[in-house]
């Protein structure tokens, strides 16, 4: 019983060891005073203008919210990865490998950035200007610039293409890594 014991205890505090570690990452993004909200129109009536009169009626009514500070859309958070890999394109950029022309993708609102306070490095974020009727454009990962292009300040103005649908993304920004 005494060797049982000693061998959960230990257990127990390389457990408890592991998630202090945790704690201490540093994620590249705020996780403190951020409440998600998860939504999910399939199913439902909600498509196309009047889903997004819906979330534009809903982002609203948050914002005036007491102590909001920001509100935002994503088809991610950081909090749960991301599972949108998508074919990349970059005019004069050969893939390396066959994985290397996939990337994960998040479409995110204005004030994304601002809401769970990732720096941006070079550029600038995602903001009221872009709109789904204007010129499509990205912020990219430090690590996406510097593996693409060599470093951070080259990519600003870059232009890719994602998925099947060959639509040109201009590069605006460039953010931290997140983990």
């Amino acid at each position: 019983q005494f060797a049982l014991s000693v061998v959960l205890v230990a257990g127990a505090l390389l457990l408890v060891r592991t998630i202090v570690n945790l704690a201490r990452v540093e994620t590249g993004f705020d996780r403190d005073h951020v409440l998600l909200v998860r939504m999910d129109p399939q199913g439902t009536t909600y498509e196309n203008e009047r889903l997004r009169a819906f979330q534009r009626e809903m982002l609203e009514a948050l914002t005036r919210l007491p102590g909001v500070e920001h509100v935002t859309v994503a088809t991610s958070s950081p909090f749960n990865g991301n599972v949108d890999g998508r074919r990349l394109r970059i005019p004069g950029v050969e893939p390396r490998d066959p994985d290397d022309g996939v990337i994960q993708v998040n479409m995110v609102g204005p004030e994304y950035f601002e809401a769970f306070r990732i720096p941006i490095l070079r550029g600038r974020p995602i903001d009221a200007r872009d709109q789904p009727n204007a010129p499509r454009v990205a912020v990219v990962s430090e690590g996406f610039a510097r593996r693409y292009f060599g470093d951070i300040d080259t990519a600003i103005g870059r232009r890719f293409t994602a998925g099947g649908v060959a639509i040109e993304h201009e590069i605006v920004g460039v953010a931290v890594d997140l983990r």
